[in-house]
């Protein structure tokens, strides 16, 4: 589950996660 989550975000960078944690809380 995870790892089709984050897999955009992968391409992403750094930067990307950040994004993704604020997005979903």
């Amino acid at each position: 589950a995870w790892d089709e989550a984050l897999e955009p975000f992968r391409y992403a960078g750094d930067g990307a996660p950040v994004r993704w944690l604020h997005h979903v809380v």
